[in-house]
């Protein structure tokens, strides 16, 4: 859970033509007879494996080499914005002043863990963190596949795959993180920014087949080379493919680029990829949230305006304790979470930033 930063995909083939590979001479009839069968399906066998590796190594010196993505894996349920805030105050708890960000700032980052591999990978580590209570020892080893935490450096740590383990800088906690991949039916894989991440595999942007495409809900796209996946069913959207593109988009009827947004009480009535779109704004995923503004300007916004906070520009709110709860920013709003609800006995503030104890 850091900030910085899911039925088969239908496989596309290559239109760059393959060299014929050479027959096998026919073997005589009485001489085929001669041979037992396991022997005979050995021989045959070795064949097929001759011709498909020429066919590779033809591929990789002439025509385009297609690498097709793995299957999206089955999505499961979305972590709740409770269970987020909980993590995030253990969080902050347990690795205390090494922690980069606060609470407020790391319950800001909810909505980026919404979709794709982040939300399985920030599904599994919450999950993981609130099991543990107050162990701090076994919260450290949540973010770390199960190894003793290191600090890092979010601003200079070069990302890395070590096998199929996602290798990370956690801007929650200020320590390595390790995401175990192939756990979540990815693979792990540099991206061309240098970013380790799990994915469906590499693509090439310049080469072979990079259309996006439907998996599902789930919409498959080539982004700096690796194949990433969108979950267009968490704000309520479809996975749509037809001549204008594949495309996440509404399930009304269609509408013009640029048609008029507005708000409905809470839901937000927009055009999205060319289809008319009912979003519910105080959904699971943005609970607290409302529909405000006018005219173009309509969207999902928070309903407070008592404090601001980003996991990028920080928090209006200094943090602190009220007896044993703190207190931190969470949708516009002051809000206050019990640290003894979360397994630890007190609230502490030591002048920067509070934290369970």
């Amino acid at each position: 859970m850091g900030c910085g930063d899911d039925d088969g995909v239908t496989d596309a083939g290559t239109d760059a033509p393959m060299p014929d590979a050479p027959l096998p001479d026919a073997p005589r009839p009485d001489a085929d007879m001669m041979v037992p069968d396991a022997e005979r399906d050995a021989d045959l066998d070795a064949e097929v494996d001759a011709d498909f590796d020429a066919e590779v190594d033809a591929d990789r010196d002439g025509g385009p080499m297609v690498i097709y993505p793995l299957p999206v894996p089955e999505s499961g349920d979305v972590t709740s914005q409770q269970e987020f805030v909980a993590a995030c105050a253990r969080a902050r708890s347990c690795f205390g002043s090494d922690a980069v960000l606060g609470v407020s700032e790391c319950v800001a980052a909810y909505p980026f863990y919404l979709d794709g591999w982040a939300r399985l990978d920030a599904t599994r580590t919450v999950r993981c963190v609130n099991s543990a209570r107050s162990d701090c020892d076994a919260v450290r080893r949540c973010y770390s596949a199960g190894a003793d935490p290191e600090p890092c450096d979010p601003a200079g740590f070069e990302e890395f795959c070590d096998g199929e383990t996602a290798v990370r800088c956690d801007r929650v906690t200020g320590q390595v993180s390790r995401s175990d991949c192939a756990t979540l039916g990815l693979t792990c894989a540099k991206d061309s920014l240098g970013k380790a991440q799990c994915s469906l595999g590499p693509c090439d942007e310049t080469t072979g087949d990079t259309a996006s495409r439907c998996d599902g809900q789930s919409l498959v796209r080539c982004d700096r080379s690796l194949w990433i996946f969108e979950d267009c069913d968490t704000m309520g959207l479809r996975c749509l493919s037809d001549a204008d593109g594949t495309r996440c988009a509404g399930s009304g009827g269609s509408c013009p680029a640029g048609a008029s947004r507005r708000c409905d009480g809470d839901t937000l009535d927009a055009c999205i990829g060319g289809h008319q779109a009912r979003i519910d704004c105080s959904s699971d995923a943005l609970e607290g949230w409302t529909c405000g503004g006018t005219g173009d300007g309509s969207d999902c916004q928070p309903a407070g305006t008592e404090c601001a906070s980003d996991p990028i520009l920080g928090s209006t709110l200094d943090e602190s304790c009220e007896g044993t709860s703190l207190t931190y920013c969470r949708d516009g709003v002051v809000s206050r979470l019990s640290c003894t609800e979360l397994g630890f006995t007190s609230c502490v503030d030591p002048g920067m930033s509070a934290g369970c104890e």
